[in-house]
């Protein structure tokens, strides 16, 4: 079982004021130098154990060991951004710094102001989290070796690169190698260049809304964005959403694409058939013709009764339909709740008998 530090709150405090005991504890978890007395938090040795165990503790030790080098490096190598709690001459240390950000590129935030601008400490930073570079200063986001080191990491930094970076190729590409997203921050000629606009796409299928007009039309980029997000037909060119073999392939992934295709396929009878295999999907996300059709109806109760909650109230009015819906919701257990959801039904009212422990729903259609 691991040892936890806060059991020390209920220790005796002739235990919390032996030097040895102190020792012990913070070697075995660092957070024990708050529990421990405070006359130890100027103890070198206790303070090194405490920090090279749980950087954080930094934060509780005397201010003479907050400027003490040995205590800071150990500090840093265990937690990077603890630099936070060294004294200011620790943080305009290079060497300390270097440590910091080696192990937390983030840590470069603590620096002290010149070593922000120090080029190695930057590239060492955004190789270890690409993050940092949105603490770089300006000089150092218009750096292409910096840049790059940053995107190759986390591809959306290039939202902090500068204008010309965000417009060079070489750079672009590795971004939406790593995040497509990054395609939203990249100059608009580049949002033309096929190559890059795939490699964002085949990443990220969203990404297709960023795309140029002209690859928005695109038969490969389009297929390579809707294999990763069924819903970017919508930012598809009017003629691919029109294209029975764009749109079939897809079916079986994202039954959700039925939003986006074309008033002429929406009926079509082998669409229908692929939307049936993704019924609930489909309710929610279809044309209206499917979601009238009381075969789709029938079959998709019989699995998922609430989904019918998509389609128009007149349709749950089928005999037929509502004798599945019923069914089903005895199977699932769930009648006294699609008892108040069939009363909102126009023109249908439900009618309670018990059967057994089972309550069964039949709607009785008004003679009106």
């Amino acid at each position: 079982m691991k040892w936890s530090a806060e059991v020390l709150s209920f220790a005796a405090l002739r235990l919390l004021r032996c030097r040895d005991f102190a020792l012990q504890a913070v070697q075995l978890d660092g957070r024990a130098l708050e529990f421990i007395d405070e006359g130890f938090r100027a103890d070198h040795e206790v303070v090194l154990a405490a920090v090279s165990q749980y950087g954080f503790m930094l934060e509780h030790a005397d201010a003479s060991l907050r400027a003490d080098p040995e205590i800071v490096k150990a500090t840093v190598r265990q937690t990077g951004i603890a630099l936070q709690f060294a004294a200011e001459d620790m943080r305009k240390d290079r060497e300390i710094v270097l440590e910091a950000v080696r192990q937390n590129g983030l840590a470069l935030e603590f620096a002290s102001l010149t070593l922000q601008r120090d080029r190695e400490v930057v590239l060492v930073a955004v190789r270890q989290d690409g993050s940092a570079l949105q603490l770089a200063p300006d000089e150092l986001r218009a750096d292409q070796e910096v840049v790059l080191e940053a995107v190759k990491k986390k591809g959306a930094m290039l939202e902090f690169a500068s204008e010309a970076l965000r417009a060079d190729p070489q750079v672009v590409k590795a971004a939406v190698q790593t995040s497509g997203m990054a395609l939203r921050f990249c100059a608009e000629p580049l949002k033309a260049e096929r190559d890059i606009v795939l490699r964002a796409v085949m990443q990220n299928g969203s990404m297709l809304e960023h795309a140029s007009a002209a690859l928005r039309g695109d038969r490969e980029v389009v297929l390579c964005a809707l294999h990763a997000a069924g819903r970017v037909l919508h930012y598809a060119a009017i003629e691919l959403k029109a294209s029975v073999d764009v749109l079939l392939p897809l079916l079986d992934l994202h039954a959700t694409v039925l939003r986006a295709v074309s008033v002429e396929l929406q009926s079509d009878l082998e669409i229908m058939n692929l939307a049936r295999q993704n019924m609930e999907r489909t309710l929610a996300e279809g044309a209206v013709e499917l979601k009238e059709d009381p075969e789709i109806l029938r079959t998709m109760v019989k699995q998922h009764c609430w989904d019918v909650l998509q389609c128009p109230p007149r349709c749950v009015q089928n005999k037929e339909v509502c004798a599945a819906w019923t069914h089903a919701a005895n199977e699932m257990d769930e009648d006294l709740e699609m008892e108040m959801l069939l009363t909102e039904v126009p023109k249908s009212k439900p009618k309670r008998r018990r059967c057994g422990e089972r309550v069964l729903l039949s709607p009785v259609v008004s003679s009106r």
